[in-house]
């Protein structure tokens, strides 16, 4: 970039300033992504398990079936 670029300034406004977010709103929002987190695991892991056997069906005669079964 060349040093003569200027960028517009940042308005100076309070209407336009971002509020800082307090440490216990901060602490609460990420208790609840983890709770979500743990929720939606279940589902998850039988996706997991849905897409793994879905890869052995369709390679069954392609590869090794120690490898498959490993």
């Amino acid at each position: 970039m060349a040093s003569s670029q200027r960028f517009p300034d940042k308005p100076t406004s309070p209407a336009s300033a971002i509020e800082p977010i307090d440490s216990a709103r901060e602490n609460s929002l990420a208790i609840q992504r983890v709770a979500l987190l743990y929720q939606a695991m279940p589902a998850a892991l039988v996706a997991g398990l849905g897409c793994a056997i879905a890869l052995v069906f369709v390679n069954w005669n392609v590869l090794p079936h120690e490898q498959l079964l490993a």
